[in-house]
């Protein structure tokens, strides 16, 4: 997908035992768009991926939306045990609405807003390592 960074930065934070990072991201993607029948409000059909731009169709595709992504991950380091924690957010603009008749995509992404929240850790006991 051809994206322009308008935006992004890090910060990153660290104290003895505990490292933080946050991130942000706000990028233009290109994308088509369409129009529910029954209002005027518009959703990404899908995502234009060739990033060619040489015809009026494909002009209208480009920057088409804005996806703003951010997120944290921080974790606290024991003596041989680490715990952390990661959390992940995108947001689009416009709705996210793929057209699709196929049991098989029945879980993708549909919306303006996904989260994504996991935990990990690992350790080492004696020889044996933990993940």
């Amino acid at each position: 997908m051809k994206t322009i960074f308008s935006e992004a930065w890090l910060l990153n934070f660290h104290s003895k035992n505990l490292p933080f990072h946050f991130f942000f991201s706000k990028n233009s993607s290109d994308a088509t768009l369409n129009s529910k029948s029954d209002t005027s409000e518009n959703y990404v059909e899908n995502f234009y991926l060739a990033g060619i731009h040489n015809t009026p169709a494909t002009l209208l595709k480009k920057d088409a939306i804005s996806e703003l992504t951010c997120g944290l991950n921080m974790s606290y380091n024991f003596s041989n045990t680490r715990i952390g924690f990661t959390w992940s957010e995108n947001r689009f603009s416009l709705p996210v609405r793929m057209k699709t008749d196929d049991p098989a995509d029945i879980y993708k992404f549909d919306g303006n807003e996904n989260n994504i929240y996991s935990f990990s850790y690992n350790g080492l006991i004696k020889r044996i390592l933990l993940f």
